[in-house]
This record gives structure tokens, sequence and C-alpha cells, in this order.
């Protein structure tokens, strides 16, 4: 949450361009953080530091194919410190899927709060394979 932040990736106009480990292909979203009020705060939280992150996963381009039709079938992963929380629809046979999807997480420490992003390939039969 906080690179996402730092990098002004959080509530812009336009979508942005996440890049996969090692140049392999890219994810478009676009984020949006809103601060929110909890009566349980802690000492060493505040009302900036809290709130709902809304992800707008839009697209993929230029996947890696590991399908033997020379395709994948990606859908998309968001954990929140380890913890998946959100899976996106797997669309079928593609390297430039277009999700249109939208998810609600809610951050209690932003600045204690790892985001990750992962792709994964759909398969029916063996294990999924993160892209």
């Amino acid at each position: 949450m906080l690179e996402l932040l730092k990098n002004w990736l959080v509530n812009t106009a336009a979508p942005v361009t996440l890049p996969l480990d090692d140049g392999l292909g890219e994810v478009i979203a676009m984020f949006r953080y809103d601060p929110v009020e909890d009566p349980e705060l802690t000492s060493d939280e505040s009302i900036t530091n809290m709130g709902e992150l809304r992800i707008r996963l839009i697209s993929g381009s230029n996947l890696p194919a590991v399908d033997r039709s020379g395709t994948s079938d990606p859908y998309v992963v968001l954990q929140v410190n380890g913890e998946v929380v959100w899976k996106s629809d797997v669309i079928k046979e593609t390297l430039n899927p277009k999700w249109n999807q939208q998810a609600i997480l809610y951050v209690r420490n932003r600045n204690n709060t790892a985001l990750t992003v992962e792709v994964f390939d759909w398969n029916k039969i063996q294990s999924n394979e993160l892209l």
C-alpha cells in the first residue's frame, strides 16, 4: 500500500500499468484509496492511515503463453499481507485479457499493509501456474 501511495499510483485520473516480474507482461488497473473512520483506533493508527482501497482491474497484455494452444487462461489474485482476499474471473485462451472488474479492500493500516497482485494461468486438471 505504502509503495502505491509513494509512487503516486493511487487516485489517478487514468489507469496505471504494473509490469509483471521479469518483464513477463503487464496488468492495467486503477487504485482509489479513501480514508474512513473507525472508533476502535489503536494508538499507532490515525484516520488517514486506514480506509478502503478500490481496485479496478482493467486488463493484461503480453502475458506469457503457457498452454499448448499458445495462449493462457489468466486470472488475478490479490493478497493483503499474504492472505488471499480477492480473485478475478478467469479469461480463457488469451494473452491480452480484459477483466473490467472491481474489488474493494478494507485497509486497517496503510503503512503496514502489503498488497500483492499475482497473475495465474488456470488449469482444469493440473495446478494453476503463476505467470
